[in-house]
């Protein structure tokens, strides 16, 4: 992307949570002029007024926007869709309304991997962050990951590589991305309740893949139909991860291995004897993050080091420990009723009978998908939030089901019911915005939930 002479320019950044305030201040740098938009008013908003409270800013609050005339480009938070009437109306009138991601790409000078997909996208991310690091490669991982684009810019931090987690919401908003690795983990039903449409939302993947070349790499799920659309005016070579299959170029795990075939480095096979992270799934994000670290510099070395040293992350399928010889499992990122399936198949996987806990802000995809996972592995459901009668109509009957107000009211239940050798999930299959700030602030309630059954301060 080119990069933009900002010294003097009127930029309107809409949001200011995390990523709005560090776009502001990303732009506050470079000597452009800012206004922020923003839902509510000044109240709720202390802490990023303080860290703007010396720079010359102007606030329009209430999520309203006023005249376009002199704004010459929005920086876009996640959080606000693409398609408002006031962004077309913008776009209309040739003001470019373009993501945090997008104005940090037009800076960046390093080789970079850009990863999108509905599941597995931190995981995945984190995993090539570790095997190039493994493989002696500086880097920043980030994105829709933790920490904007735009903070790494800020620090003027020499790396070799940048590993970006790209979301929907993003992308969308990043017309000129062009990664040299781009992989693609899996597309399922997600974020309908914003995009409306599986077609919606599979073309607001694409934008991370249309500028690819012949000499940039594509990493995507073999025998998978459903990702195809979102690939297939890319240029880039594709290179493929297979479920299942033996005798395949690209990669493929084979009981306890991993094989890798390519020209580029010809056939290497490594142990998966030392891996940490349980799940078929998680065998498709070590592929896919195999493939992309590999094509992006990594070495065989650094790879297996990184197989056997990464121990997951936080909210994902994340045990919490074991209490009275019950296992609690923290899979709080798990928002889609996709990801809630692959965590039940994952936790069930050494026979352990699961008391699965359901519930939260829907996202439109129905729950119908978890039925015969839940009557296979599922002692009972606990259902709760704001979703819980959309649940209750989906898989209300297929076991035994406990309705509840609350997650902590859930866990409480939950916690009295469970028997020695079974597994306390929490994989809501729900968006976290009914109730908490986020999915790790739902993950945090649920770790002092754990930590207070632990000291007796919770009744069992």
């Amino acid at each position: 992307m080119k990069k933009r002479d900002l010294a003097g320019r009127h930029v309107l950044v809409w949001g200011l949570r995390k990523t709005g305030l560090a776009g502001a201040r990303f732009l506050l740098r470079r000597g452009a002029r800012v206004t922020v938009v923003a839902s509510g008013d000044a109240s709720e908003y202390k802490e990023a007024l303080e860290a703007l409270k010396d720079q010359s800013v102007s606030f329009l609050w209430g999520d309203r926007m006023g005249s376009w005339e002199g704004i010459d480009g929005v920086l876009l938070s996640p959080g606000v869709p693409y398609d408002r009437p006031e962004l077309e109306q913008a776009r209309e009138l040739g003001i470019e309304t373009l993501s945090e991601m997008a104005w940090g790409l037009s800076e960046l000078t390093v080789p970079w991997v850009g990863v999108t997909g509905s599941a597995g996208k931190s995981t995945t991310v984190s995993w090539v962050g570790a095997m190039l690091a493994a493989s002696g490669l500086s880097g920043f991982v980030g994105g829709n990951l933790g920490t904007p684009l735009v903070c790494f810019l800020d620090e003027d931090r020499a790396v070799d590589r940048v590993v970006l987690e790209c979301s929907s919401f993003q992308l969308e908003a990043t017309p000129n991305a062009h990664p040299c690795v781009g992989v693609l983990t899996n597309l399922q039903p997600n974020h309908l309740d914003r995009h409306g449409t599986m077609e919606r939302y599979a073309a607001c993947k694409a934008p991370l893949f249309g500028h690819l070349e012949k000499e940039d790499a594509l990493i995507l799920c073999g025998g998978e139909p459903s990702v195809l659309p979102v690939v297939q005016e890319s240029r880039g070579e594709r290179i493929t991860f297979w479920r299942e299959g033996e005798d395949v170029e690209g990669a493929m795990c084979w009981g306890e291995q991993m094989i890798l075939r390519h020209p580029r480095w010809g056939e290497e096979v490594y142990d998966l004897r030392g891996m940490r992270l349980r799940g078929a799934h998680n065998r498709e994000n070590l592929m896919a993050a195999a493939l992309a670290a590999r094509c992006a510099g990594a070495t065989k070395d650094g790879i297996q080091a990184a197989i056997e040293g990464f121990g997951g992350l936080a909210h994902r399928q994340e045990e919490l420990g074991v209490w009275r010889g019950v296992r609690y499992v923290n899979d709080s990122k798990a928002t889609t009723p996709d990801s809630a399936l692959r965590a039940v198949e994952a936790c069930a996987e050494k026979g352990e009978r699961l008391r699965l806990l359901l519930g939260g802000r829907s996202k439109g995809t129905g729950f119908s998908g978890l039925r015969d996972a839940v009557l296979r592995e599922v002692e009972k459901l606990y259902v709760f939030g704001e979703a819980r009668a959309e649940i209750m109509r989906d898989l209300g009957g297929v076991v035994e089901t406990g309705e509840y107000v609350s997650m902590e009211e859930a866990l409480d239940a939950a916690a009295l019911d469970a028997k020695q050798g079974e597994i306390v999930l929490l994989s809501p299959a729900c968006a976290s915005f009914d109730a908490f700030e986020s999915f790790v602030h739902r993950g945090e309630v649920f770790g002092r939930w754990f930590r207070a059954l632990c000291s007796g301060s919770v009744a069992k």
